[in-house]
Formats: structure tokens, sequence, C-alpha cells
């Protein structure tokens, strides 16, 4: 995505030379790197490790007046909700400013999981995941 956009490649390239200056990076360095941290979200929006994400009803549920017994298998597709342009204006642009503070708090939960959502939800620890 970067080769495509070569001014947002060069604001990480840039952001990553500031706070780094040469040095391998620290766990403190990581509030610092935003470009980075929207660089990665963007890239897993629109290639999210899991394609799609299942799970079992425990109990007969209703969602949308649409009965799933329990023992039902679900099925989610980030993939697909990442391209829903009722969330993401021009889903298939990489956009990174996509992930400022405010962009983020004007979208609804779970419009974005790139791992899964709830107590699976990410593999890290912070934001946006």
């Amino acid at each position: 995505m970067l080769a495509q956009q070569p001014e947002v490649e060069a604001g990480l390239f840039a952001e990553v030379e500031s706070v780094l200056a040469g040095r391998l990076p620290t766990l403190d360095d990581l509030a610092k790197l935003d470009c980075v941290r929207r660089v990665i979200a963007e890239s897993m929006r629109l290639y999210p490790p899991a394609w799609t994400i299942g799970r079992r009803a425990v109990q007969d549920y209703s969602i949308a007046g649409v009965r799933v017994p329990a023992g039902s298998l679900v099925l989610v597709s980030p993939f697909v909700l990442h391209r829903d342009a009722r969330y993401f204006t021009e889903p298939l642009r990489f956009d990174p400013d996509r992930w400022t503070p405010e962009a983020t708090s004007a979208r609804p939960p779970f419009s974005y999981f790139p791992f899964s959502a709830g107590p699976r939800s990410c593999l890290a620890s912070t934001s946006p995941c």
C-alpha cells in the first residue's frame, strides 16, 4: 500500500527517523509512532488477518428478526465489513487518516475488528483493535 502512496510512505519514514533516530524501537516509542499505528490499522482494515470469524451460539438468539438456534455456527467477515461504505468512505482506498482519534470515535463499535471482537478482541491490547 505504501508503494502506491509515496507521500504516506515518506511521512511514515520521517516519523520513524524522527522518533527512533537510527536505533531499534522500544515499548516507550509506541505512543510516539502515530503514523505507523495508522498505517498498520488501515492495512489490516483492507487486508485483515482473518477474512472470516466463526462462533457457536451457546443459546437461542434472535438478531434482526432471524432466529439463531443454540449450536448454530455464526460467521462474520471483517474483510466484507471493513469495505462497507456506511463505515468507511471510499472503502477500497488506502487512507491512514481514517485512524485519527476523531475519525475512529465517529464510527460505531465493531465496525473494525481485524482479529475478532469482545474478549478475543486483539492480539495486542492497544486501540484500534
